[in-house]
């Protein structure tokens, strides 16, 4: 759909078909990656539910000794979907049942009002990579500031100093010189800059004609600036977790992977005074005839990322006793912080008109372009969306200690609002079918750190229902008011600057021109604008804190051990304290490989 709108609806139909074949013989998967799960062993050393972002790094590093068994189970499919491997495809996914939960925020009382019921859709990925096999690739550390504040909130060993190393091990990166004392190109995770589009240049310009420099790389110690947007491509495609830590290690005969195969629960011995996990009972796609308990000898790792994490641990549980007696889920262990603190990146997506520059959205894409992306990976569809990051601190907070408040990104042509689940918007309240129709591009203001804190609860004892999602979006003040500031930002950057006049801009794209009250460029129409279609840019993180023992809001301890039980730990994004300044992908990665040397230290103590 996202190509169908980019060529028009002239011969689609075969278009898509050679394309998508040119594309699949190009970027398909070899070595299969799909374990049978009658053939799967009864016990293992390591169980690891989850093969996203952090469960796959984990399935590399701990069977890398032969002596160490491990099984990595994962609900979804193997990676094998064409578009996986496309970067410009990576929207399509997230509507796809195949490959996403198709999870929905609970109706929110003081957000998403131009949202049909108030909700909006909440992907993650299901399938071999896990999120980085559907997100846009966008590679951001975080600033330095966020871990030691990790560390200060009782994570200690996870400062800036402790995990550097971690980013360092696990990427590419691509071009590096000496002088990148932060970087390095010897890990299995490729990064590279994305290549600008001419209106990607452009923006750049108008930052620094505003006042904002130009920052060469923002995953140094220095964040702030506007920057080309660093990314999980190579060579055109998608470099997932899948591809950098699983893919390469197929014929380790210790290391098994399993697809779509859910886990329902972990299964505790709770004869002794302390729980302790003893393995995990799976369904194969879901059905109750294939039902079976797999045993670990050692451990069972939760990376099933900040939704299904804290799912599993309160169908198994481990939660707030109250809330589970509700349900009807014996308690095992009480443990009131398992789904709360839920943290979100709120966006905003502000889109330019202009009346002639040809953008992302409106390429005319011929036999030409589709050969450029097959023999030499380049062009659209290379294209990772969000081609410039800004990252800006407004002074407002006190708390961040020179962390920014605010990240943008910017794409050089407008989104599809009919092409996603996630724009399912009112036609009362916005005019968001016109939008379709112009050229243009966006620039999207995110909230980095907000004050609202939601939560994840169950709503039955049925591990194949959805749980409860509620971020909470905008119940604090200083949430609205951030990112006003940020809309005000993106305009008098395009609109005080030369681009305005070189690429012809007309203005915003008002989505709510059938309100004569509303002005733009006004506080309250940007007020009216956040709370109307500002939404998730998929970046949930927090439902297992991570903290000290004695600390009654976490969930793990700074060994990523669950708190209370023995021989569970969960290892993913879910066990951040606090968000990171940026998108979220990276650091989980990172928590991934530091994780492997915490497990690994305890297997080798013993």
């Amino acid at each position: 759909r996202v190509v169908g709108r980019m060529i028009g609806r002239g011969a689609l139909f075969v278009l898509l078909l050679a394309i998508s074949f040119g594309i699949y013989q190009v970027t398909r998967k070899k070595n299969s990656l799909d374990f049978n799960a009658t053939e799967l062993d009864g016990e293992y050393d390591y169980i690891i539910v989850g093969a996203g972002s952090a469960g796959a790094v984990l399935g590399n590093r701990l069977s890398a000794d032969p002596n160490i068994t491990v099984l990595v189970i994962e609900a979804g499919p193997p990676d094998e979907d064409f578009r996986v491997s496309v970067p410009i495809a990576g929207p399509d996914l997230h509507d796809d049942a195949h490959v996403s939960w198709q999870y929905r925020v609970e109706p929110q009382e003081n957000a998403l009002f131009s949202f049909a019921n108030r909700q909006s859709s909440y992907p993650r990925g299901k399938t071999l990579g896990g999120s980085s096999s559907i997100n846009a690739m966008i590679f951001v550390r975080g600033n330095p500031a966020d871990f030691d504040l990790w560390e200060a909130e009782g994570c200690d060993g996870w400062s800036w100093k402790d995990v550097l190393p971690y980013f360092r091990k696990l990427e590419n990166y691509q071009p590096i010189t000496e002088s990148d004392t932060t970087r390095s190109s010897k890990g299995p995770l490729e990064v590279s800059i994305a290549k600008s589009h001419p209106v990607t240049k452009a923006f750049l310009d108008a930052c620094q004609e505003a006042g904002i420099p130009l920052n060469r790389d923002y995953n140094s110690e220095d964040q702030i600036g506007v920057s080309a947007t660093q990314t999980t491509i190579h060579n055109g495609r998608r470099w997932s977790t899948a591809d950098a830590y699983l893919r390469p290690v197929t014929n380790r005969t210790n290391l098994h992977i399993v697809t779509s195969t859910q886990v329902s629960r972990v299964i505790f011995d709770t004869s002794q005074d302390v729980p302790t996990a003893t393995g995990v009972e799976i369904f194969r796609n879901s059905d109750p005839k294939t039902g079976r308990v797999i045993r670990a000898r050692r451990e069972v790792v939760l990376s099933a990322g900040a939704v299904g994490s804290p799912q599993i641990l309160l169908l198994s549980g481990i939660g707030k006793k109250e809330e589970l007696e509700k349900l009807g889920i014996p308690s095992v262990k009480n443990l009131p912080g398992v789904g709360k603190n839920l943290q979100d990146h709120l966006i905003v997506w502000l889109t330019f008109t202009t009346n002639k520059t040809k953008t992302l959205a409106q390429i005319d894409i011929g036999v030409s372009d589709i050969w450029n992306y097959l023999r030499y990976g380049e062009g659209a569809f290379a294209s990772p969306g969000p081609e410039a990051l800004l990252f800006h601190d407004t002074k407002t907070r006190t708390d961040l200690n020179g962390a920014p408040d605010l990240q943008m990104h910017f794409i050089p042509g407008r989104f599809d609002t009919r092409s996603s689940a996630g724009f399912n918007w009112d036609k009362k309240t916005t005019n968001f079918e016109d939008h379709d129709t112009v050229y243009g591009f966006v620039v999207s203001p995110i909230l980095l750190h907000p004050k609202s804190i939601g939560e994840i609860s169950l709503k039955s004892p049925n591990f194949r229902d959805a749980p409860a999602i509620d971020p909470k979006y905008l119940t604090a003040q200083e949430d609205l008011d951030l990112l006003v500031k940020g809309l005000e930002l993106a305009y008098k950057i395009v609109m005080e600057t030369s681009m305005k006049k070189d690429l012809e801009i007309l203005g915003i794209f008002n989505f709510f021109e059938q309100d004569p009250k509303l002005v733009v460029n006004t506080t309250a129409y940007w007020e009216h604008m956040v709370r109307h279609i500002g939404g998730t840019v998929y970046h949930p993180v927090g439902t297992c804190r991570m903290g000290a023992e004695s600390d009654a809001r976490s969930v793990v301890n700074p060994k990523l051990e669950v708190i209370g039980v023995k021989n569970l730990r969960v290892v993913d994004a879910s066990v951040m304290p606090t968000l990171t300044s940026g998108n979220t992908n990276a650091p989980s990665i990172m928590i991934g490989e530091k994780a492997a040397d915490l497990i690994l230290a305890k297997y080798y103590q013993k």
